[in-house]
Parts: structure tokens; C-alpha cells; sequence
């Protein structure tokens, strides 16, 4: 599954240059018919070469929701085998109503189950009921007018008129599945898989579209001309597949993903408004001064409306800006940005009420720098404050993954090993510390050699609480004063 994504640029350059190929042949070579339905027959076939590694990889739900997706192309695949048969073997063209249309209205059937599954979530509030009802009413208004509307109007055979309804009902739906998808807060689809997706079924319902409309509506003779379309379509789905492979993004970039996901969801009942909005106007066009007057005053009531929801995100973004920066003040050392003390002992508190397992077991560093006051008194604050900076710089350097460090106040230090298996990994971290602490730095032209003394206590070798256990560390650190400076001692 890594394996192709690791590809996934190389498969894009190929898929795009595939396409381009089915779009130089149906324009500039209309007669290369055979080798543009073989391009057609491939194209699917390559996308169940990517599918069927991927899927048996992925978990419950994806792996369902893919192999439906998979499914409807490999539905693709069989209604352009038929539709190639008519042309090779039978050397007539493919009737109005063949074997492939039921392959087409099945793979639209997939695309639907597959969306449902992937839809299975709540809608947050008012807001987001109204824009999916405005966005239903818009699309459907659209679709009966100059899709649905003109179909029940022709006077084809009944067979043939409701195979002809099927598909833009079954577009309708998927657009509307797939919208569902981009509203969806929880999905568990990074943002490229959710971009290929929506761009995929979009390029789908287009040539689909197109082709009712020009094809069997207008009458042209559209022939493979809309063939790049669903080329691109099963191309975009398939790179979709291949991207949920991609890992999970940071947090900070989820959140941004996670806003700029909003921002189109809030858009997006406004571009079907305005959609509307010009349809209108071309429908009764600009002589009716009423209609004229309704038209500029909806679009100016949803600019002003954007305008506001534009500056309250604005606000909103500033406020979260502002709490989070006082959780962090609140919570951190102005100095060293290391937790402070109470913060520390929260968290410490929460630990030991964690593991109340025998096997895990924690150990509470205490240190301070020996001699500090001297050198406050020497060399003046500026001088101690940034020593100060730079033993936490040191110990955020050295620090194991699942460390916890602090200053509890003047220049104490703690530092907090969650888990350990042996003593051994005490004593080496220790060492370590003891070695970055004291290494002799320069401030302000002042050389000097900080010094330290280390007192180490267990959990739950040696206390059961927070408070004794913090104790024992410091009472730790002062016996390894007594030794002399830089030593390390654990509690007995």
C-alpha cells in the first residue's frame, strides 16, 4: 500500500498523460475509434491494478467504501467491453438501449452505496440543514429544468425514457452524497483523498450531463468526444484511493485543512444561488424591471451576508488565537517556556492516578544549579536569566519523547521519566543531564561553568503520591549536594 503511494506522483504524470492521449485522439483523429474504445477498456482495468492492493490493506469501513468505488469501475469497465463489442463484432453502433447502460446504471448504484457509508454522520445545527436544503433545491431546479424536465417531455419509448431519468436522478444523488462528504467534520479522509474524490465525481456528473444533454437531448453526434471526461473521472477516483495512504496530517495543518474545508462548505450555497440568480436572468433577461431589482438585491443581501460571515470567522480566529495564547501563558514559564509548577503537578497528579499498574513505574528528577545566587549577585539578573534559558534549551534537546520537564521557580528543575523498564535508564538519563547542564558556556562575554546536583525519587518504590514523592526528589537532590556538586542521587 506505502509502495504506491510513494509512486502516487508518477501514477498522476501517467493518468494525465493517458488522458491526453484519449483527448488528442477524439479531436484530432476522430476516426481512431478502435483505439480510443481500447483506451477506454484499459483505463479501468489499470484502476483495479491499483484498487485491489490498496483494499485489502485498509480497515473495516474504508475497505468497504473502496471496494464499492472499485466495483462501480469495474462496472465501467464492462459497459465499454459492450459497448466496444457492438463496434468490433457486430460492426453496428451501439442501440439507444444495450447491455451497457444496465453496467453504467449499476456503477452508479455502487458510487451511491459507497457515498452513503462514507455519510453516515450528523449534520451540526440549523445552518448546515439550510445549506444542504438550499443547495437540494438549487441542483434540483437546475437538473429538472434542463435535464429531467426535457427528458419526460420526448416522446421515446418508455424503456428508453426511464433508463434516460435514471441518470441524472442517479448524478443527482451522487452530487448530493458527495456534498454530504465535504459537510461530513469527522471524516477520516485526509484532505487529498476528499479533493481527488469530489473532483473525481464531479468530471463523472459532467460527462454524464454532457452527454444527456447534447447527446440524446440535442441530438449531435457526440461519439467519444466526452471520453476524456470519464477517463479523468476514474483516474481521480483511483488517485483518491491511492492517496488514503497517505499518514494523518499534524494538528496544526488538520486545523488549517479543517478551515479551509469550512470556508467552502459556507460558500457553497451561494454559488448555487447565484447559479440561479444568472439562469433567471438569462430566462427573462433585463427588460423586467422587478425581476431586475430582485436580482441585485439578492446578490447584494448574499455579498453583505459573506461579508459578515468572512469577519466573524475573522473575530472567532482572533478570539481562539487569544485564549489559546493565555491556556499557554497560564500553563507555561514566561522565562524558560517550560511548564511551570502547577501545571506540572497536574499533570504528575493525572499520571499517578494512570498507572495503577505494578509494572509501570515513573521517576521524578529535582535539580538545581548550584552556586546560582553567586552568580546573580556577580554578574546581575540579565546574566542568570538567560543561564536559565539556556539550561531548558539544553534539557529540550536531551529529553526522551514521553518526558515531561518544568521549572518549579528561581532555579529549580524538574523533570518527569513516565515510563522505565531498568534502573540502567535512569542512571544513563541522569548522566546525560548532568553532562548538558554543566557544559561551560559564554554570556555576555562571562564565562561560566553551571553546576548542578541531581536528587532522583521512584514511583512506587518510594512514594504513592504526588506530594511525597517531590519531596523525597528534593530531599534526593540535597544529599547529592553533600557529596559535592554535579552527582546524582537516587532515594533510599
Amino acid at each position: 500500500m506505502n509502495s504506491l503511494y510513494g509512486y502516487r506522483h508518477k501514477i498522476a504524470i501517467l493518468f494525465i498523460v493517458y488522458t491526453l492521449v484519449e483527448a488528442v485522439l477524439v479531436l484530432v483523429c476522430p476516426g481512431a475509434t478502435v483505439i480510443s474504445d481500447w483506451l477506454m477498456i484499459i483505463a479501468p482495468c489499470l484502476a483495479m491494478m491499483v484498487f485491489v492492493p490498496m483494499i485489502r490493506k485498509l480497515p473495516g469501513e474504508q475497505k468497504l467504501f473502496w471496494f464499492l468505488i472499485s466495483l462501480g469501475l469495474f462496472g465501467e469497465f464492462l459497459a465499454q467491453s459492450t459497448w466496444a463489442y457492438y463496434d468490433w463484432v457486430l460492426h453496428t453502433p451501439s442501440p439507444d438501449l444495450s447491455e451497457a447502460d444496465i453496467f453504467w446504471i449499476l456503477q452508479s448504484i455502487a458510487f451511491i452505496a459507497a457515498l452513503i457509508i462514507r455519510s453516515k454522520m450528523t449534520i451540526y445545527g440549523l445552518r448546515y440543514s439550510l445549506d444542504m436544503a438550499i443547495i437540494l433545491v438549487g441542483t434540483f431546479s437546475i437538473s429538472w429544468k434542463y435535464v429531467i424536465l426535457p427528458i419526460v417531455s420526448s416522446t421515446g419509448e418508455f424503456t428508453t425514457l426511464i433508463v434516460d431519468l435514471i441518470y441524472p436522478i442517479s448524478d443527482l444523488v451522487i452530487l448530493l452524497l458527495n456534498i454530504l462528504l465535504i459537510y461530513n467534520r469527522r471524516t477520516k479522509f485526509v484532505s487529498a483523498v476528499n479533493r481527488f474524490l469530489t473532483a473525481g465525481f464531479l468530471v463523472y456528473i459532467a460527462g454524464d450531463t454532457l452527454y444527456l444533454i447534447f447527446g440524446d437531448l440535442a441530438g449531435y453526434e457526440v461519439d467519444n468526444l466526452l471520453n476524456p471526461l470519464w477517463l479523468a473521472a476514474t483516474f481521480l477516483l483511483t488517485l483518491a484511493c491511492i492517496y488514503s495512504a497517505q499518514p494523518s496530517s499534524d494538528p496544526v495543518l488538520a486545523e488549517r485543512e479543517a478551515d479551509q474545508r469550512l470556508t467552502r462548505t459556507i460558500l457553497l450555497p451561494y454559488v448555487v444561488l447565484g447559479s440561479l440568480v444568472v439562469l433567471m436572468l438569462i430566462e427573462v433577461g433585463l427588460n423586467n424591471s422587478i425581476v431586475s431589482g430582485i436580482v441585485a438585491c439578492v446578490l447584494l443581501i448574499s455579498l453583505r451576508q459573506v461579508t459578515v460571515m468572512v469577519e466573524n470567522r475573522r473575530l472567532l480566529a482572533e478570539l481562539k488565537r487569544s485564549l489559546e495564547k493565555s491556556v499557554y501563558l497560564a500553563s507555561h514559564d514566561g522565562l524558560t517556556s517550560l511548564l511551570n509548577r502547577r501545571t506540572f503537578e497536574e499533570k504528575l497528579e493525572a499520571y499517578m492516578q494512570g498507572i495503577r499498574r505494578p509494572e509501570r513505574r515513573m521517576a521524578l528528577m529535582f535539580f538545581d544549579l548550584d552556586g546560582f545566587k553567586q552568580i546573580n549577585d556577580t554578574y546581575g539578573h540579565d546574566v542568570g536569566d538567560e543561564l536559565l534559558r539556556i539550561v531548558a534549551e539544553r534539557m529540550e534537546r536531551l529529553k526522551r519523547e514521553d518526558m515531561i520537564l518544568a521549572r518549579l521557580g528561581g532555579d529549580e528543575f524538574i523533570a518527569l521519566m513516565p515510563h522505565w523498564e531498568s534502573e540502567q535508564e535512569i542512571h544513563e538519563c541522569a548522566k546525560r543531564l548532568l553532562t548538558a547542564v554543566t557544559e561551560p558556556l559564554i554570556i555576555k562575554e562571562v564565562r561560566l561553568q553551571p553546576r548542578t546536583s541531581i536528587g532522583i525519587a521512584l514511583y512506587p518504590d518510594h512514594a504513592l503520591t504526588r506530594v511525597d514523592l517531590m519531596k523525597l526528589s528534593d530531599i534526593a537532590m540535597y544529599r547529592s549536594k553533600k557529596k559535592g556538586s554535579n552527582n546524582y542521587t537516587i532515594y533510599e
